[in-house]
């Protein structure tokens, strides 16, 4: 009796490990939370960030970034989403700020996808895509 109470017990501690083994897994594997973001909030000099607002507003029509709220859902919403408000930007802001945008959506991802080429973003099949709507 006494043999199999230990088995019993080395079987729970074994299974409890497991557990604790893919949670580590399953977790490391997650996006970073917006908490220790903030802590990393020093971005490195890329070329994007070299290039003038100019520079990048006048590429025009290289495709639209496809963008998963489902792959960010462990961020604050704040992050992007400044106020608490979730309507499109020219509810608070006025055309003006359409030029500026694409420069604040630039520097809103660059905070985490570091080193990325345009071409990593703006795919050419949704370019295409963004022609034929």
């Amino acid at each position: 009796m006494k043999k199999y109470r230990l088995i019993g017990w080395f079987l729970i501690i074994l299974f409890v490990a497991i557990l604790i083994g893919l949670f580590l897994t399953v977790g490391g594997a997650l996006p970073v939370r917006s908490e220790e973001i903030e802590e990393k909030k020093v971005v490195e000099a890329t070329a994007l960030q070299e290039m003038s607002l100019e520079k990048i507003l006048a590429v025009k029509n290289i495709g639209n970034v496809p963008f998963s709220h489902t792959r960010h859902e462990l961020f604050a919403c704040m992050e992007c989403h400044h106020k608490g408000q979730f309507e499109k930007c020219v509810f608070c802001h006025d055309e003006n700020a359409k030029v500026k945008s694409k420069m604040a959506f630039h520097q809103k991802c660059k905070t985490c996808h570091k080193d990325m080429k345009c071409g990593d973003c703006h795919k050419k099949e949704e370019k295409e895509k963004t022609k034929k709507e």
